[in-house]
Parts: C-alpha cells; structure tokens; sequence
C-alpha cells in the first residue's frame, strides 16, 4: 500500500531524496536506507517499475508495527 509518482526531473530529485534519506553521494557510511529499483502492483495499470527506500539496519521484530502506525504524519499533510 502507498502512492506512486511520476518524477519530471528523476536525476535531480532522487539526488535531494538520497540526501534526505541520509544515503547521498555526501552521506556517512553505513547508510541506514538504500535506494532499490522495485515493481509496484498498480489497482488497474499493471505493474511499473519504481524507486524505494529500504532500512538496513537490524529490526527487532518484537517491536515490528504490525498496522504500519509509526505516529509520523503522512507526507501529505506535511
């Protein structure tokens, strides 16, 4: 579940989200996101191909947000 968006600019704006995400070319390593290449399951377009930002770091799963909740506004409302 989530949204997809077309980028008019992909370079540009995936250098910004990289360094938002703390996984720019600048950014100390080991990053605690990545950026992968992924497919999205769209309700009636078929799949396209999309960027998202995966945790690597270790996850104690005992404390895992089963209903996704994570008490952060959605980027929507920001």
């Amino acid at each position: 579940m989530g949204e997809v968006f077309r980028m008019r600019d992909p370079a540009g704006l995936l250098r910004l989200l990289d360094d938002y995400e703390g996984c720019g070319r600048l950014s100390p390593k080991p990053y605690e996101f990545e950026r992968e290449l992924t497919v999205a399951v769209l309700d009636r377009a078929g799949q396209v191909d999309v960027w998202t930002y995966v945790y690597r770091r270790p996850v104690d799963e005992d404390r895992l947000l089963i209903s996704g909740a994570s008490g952060v506004s959605p980027v929507s409302e920001w």
